[in-house]
């Protein structure tokens, strides 16, 4: 943290508050129907928000809050057609809850779009100061081992551009909008068993969840968000 003073509001996640009454009381602020929400991590917060009862900021359980104030939420999760996916098999049980539950339209970038959308070597090779650029460099491998080898690096997902861009994905969609990068296909992520595994089922009718699915070509999303992360961020001092 010394390396960047003002990139950073709280010293750790236990000097921060909870997450959930942070986002009660974001969410009883704002219009209705005017917020979306994005996650990129296990899916229990998600869960823990549904779940929540009527507090100083609203008298709406989480649930009925959640319906009244988001419009949409996009998810980094699950693995398409069928398998277990990092974030949503950490926490299967918040998983399941969560993806039956959440009473607003659901968006997800699995694995399986992600996987090969690759982002983080124009940043690694700009010379720019940066705790993406010092996450990136610790794991990237160079150009020439990549060239040596590309599919064991591709089955770790590396390319020559970068690392699999899973999150930064799902982040552009929830703040972009969907339309622009990508097509979507409808129907419903189950999870299955107790293990974390899920699966997907078409339903172009009544599905409650889209899946991202190739528009742009992948390599054209990767370049716009390499764009996107060389920027200079422009409010820093506000975290101070």
């Amino acid at each position: 943290m010394a390396d960047y003073p003002g990139w950073y509001k709280y010293k750790d996640s236990d000097d921060a508050p909870d997450a959930n009454r942070v986002y009660r009381e974001v969410l009883s602020k704002a219009p209705d129907k005017s917020v979306v929400i994005c996650s990129v991590g296990f899916l229990t917060n998600m869960r823990r928000l549904l779940e929540t009862k009527g507090d100083e900021f609203s008298p709406l359980d989480g649930r009925a809050l959640v319906e009244k104030k988001v419009k949409l939420w996009v998810a980094m999760a699950c693995k398409y057609p069928s398998g277990k996916e990092y974030n949503s098999r950490h926490d299967a049980e918040s998983s399941r809850y969560a993806l039956e539950n959440w009473p607003t339209p659901v968006v997800i970038s699995d694995f399986e779009y992600g996987k090969d959308c690759f982002a983080g070597r124009a940043i690694t090779e700009s010379g720019i100061k940066s705790p993406i650029v010092d996450v990136y460099a610790g794991t990237l491998p160079s150009r020439e081992a990549i060239k040596k080898n590309s599919a064991r690096y591709l089955r770790d997902a590396y390319g020559m551009a970068g690392r699999a861009a899973w999150d930064q994905t799902a982040v552009l969609a929830a703040v972009r909008g969907v339309d622009a990068y990508f097509n979507t296909e409808r129907g419903i992520y189950r999870m299955v068993g107790t293990d974390g595994a899920n699966e997907w089922a078409p339903d172009e009718e009544n599905g409650p969840h889209l899946r991202i699915t190739e528009k742009l070509s992948k390599a054209e999303v990767g370049k716009i968000i390499d764009e996107l992360m060389l920027r200079v961020p422009q409010a820093r001092s506000k975290c101070k």
